[in-house]
């Protein structure tokens, strides 16, 4: 997700000389978020054949895994999901993410374990404009989404001095395992849940 704002950053690294490599993973499916018009998005899809950029359609999941966690870090610009298994999936293999302040990626994700990118949002955490889906074909709605993807390739931007700096990229690591596993641990999700069940079932 936010593929828009991934190809975005690699044109702005290449503009600004940042030694930046992104792999993106996707079919490059539009979702529910993105502008309608084929001829918006067309700009984008070319971006993708900028030398920065490895794309791949299709891979299998232990083998994404894999790439995660050799890569510096997991980029997930949305403005939809609340929350990214594969990027939960990296924080235990000690990749931080970087990712949109929205959903429920900021209970797992502080300054000490990722990057959360400002975006606009309501009180329950959703992007404050999603209620323009229904305008998604509009001009008003294609500026604004350009306007958001520009402003979220510039932050993460900015953030990509961590590549070239091993003691805050190192912190931001060993923060990302220990969050994934404080608050993302599996094991105790289940006995949470498998406590629940019995616990509702014993109500009658």
């Amino acid at each position: 997700k936010g593929g828009c704002a991934a190809v975005k950053l690699a044109e702005k690294a290449r503009a600004a000389g940042v030694p930046l490599h992104i792999t993106i993973v996707s079919s490059l499916q539009s979702n529910q978020i993105d502008p309608k018009r084929a001829e918006f998005l067309a700009p984008y899809h070319k971006l993708i054949d900028q030398p920065n950029i490895t794309h791949v359609q299709a891979m299998e999941h232990d083998k994404v895994l894999d790439l995660v966690a050799q890569a510096h870090l997991t980029f997930m610009p949305t403005l939809s999901d609340c929350y990214s298994a594969i990027g939960m999936e990296g924080m235990a293999r000690f990749t931080p993410m970087v990712t949109t302040a929205t959903g429920a990626f900021p209970e797992f994700i502080d300054e000490t374990s990722g990057v959360l990118l400002k975006v606009e949002t309501t009180c329950q955490g959703e992007w404050r404009h999603s209620e323009h889906f229904i305008d998604r074909a509009t001009p008003g709605y294609e500026q604004l989404f350009a306007d958001t993807v520009d402003r979220l390739a510039d932050q993460a931007l900015a953030v990509c001095t961590l590549i070239n700096d091993p003691v805050k990229l190192g912190g931001l690591r060993a923060g990302a395992r220990r969050m994934a596993q404080e608050k993302l641990s599996a094991e105790d999700a289940a006995r949470f849940w498998d406590d629940f069940y019995v616990a509702a079932l014993d109500r009658g």
